[in-house]
């Protein structure tokens, strides 16, 4: 009976110190590796940030009085979900969601970006954006904190200044659940 405590309390031992092996590791991302998903996910984003919070798409004004004018054809995107379905493959579905209430969703206090009238996507030429910065310097990101599922990551712009961008695991690959301006 002696042994058979002894043996239960090794076991025991054993499974807590791989557990705790295992959970250490958080999510294992290297530098390296998140230099490497930001050179995946940071062009779409650079894009995707010009059209919700910089210049927006192209429209053409009509000399009429109407707030929402027609994107230009050539913009490359026809419809809302156009856009947020190439966003989609950079941001998370949590951003995602920070976005569509942001840009595509009338409220009491912010009238929408984009909207959508008889098939025809419109912008609101009354929003000029702002100038936002980008091009993050890959050679500059560091991890400052990770754990399952979650990298928390300290990078310079090409011309000055900081940030913190995060990504997110979801359903097996990296997002970004943050702005990239």
């Amino acid at each position: 009976m002696r042994l058979r405590n002894l043996t239960s309390k090794i076991l025991l031992c054993l499974c807590l110190l791989l557990s705790l092996v295992l959970c250490s590791c958080g999510g294992g991302m290297t530098d390296e590796a998140a230099r490497a998903e930001l050179e995946r996910l940071l062009p779409v984003s650079y894009e995707m940030n010009e059209i919700f919070w910089g210049k927006g798409l192209a429209y053409t004004e009509d000399g009429s009085n109407n707030r929402y004018m027609a994107v230009n054809e050539d913009c490359g995107y026809k419809t809302i979900d156009e856009i947020i379905t190439k966003a989609s493959e950079v941001f998370s579905e949590e951003y995602i969601a920070i976005i569509k209430d942001a840009i595509f969703t009338d409220s009491d206090d912010i009238d929408p970006r984009y909207i959508e009238v008889e098939g025809k996507l419109l912008a609101d030429k009354k929003n000029e954006g702002f100038n936002i910065q980008g091009n993050i310097k890959i050679d500059s990101v560091v991890i400052k904190r990770q754990n399952k599922g979650m990298v928390l990551i300290s990078a310079e712009y090409e011309d000055g200044g900081k940030t913190e961008l995060t990504l997110v695991l979801q359903d097996g690959r990296w997002f970004l659940n943050s702005s990239t301006y």
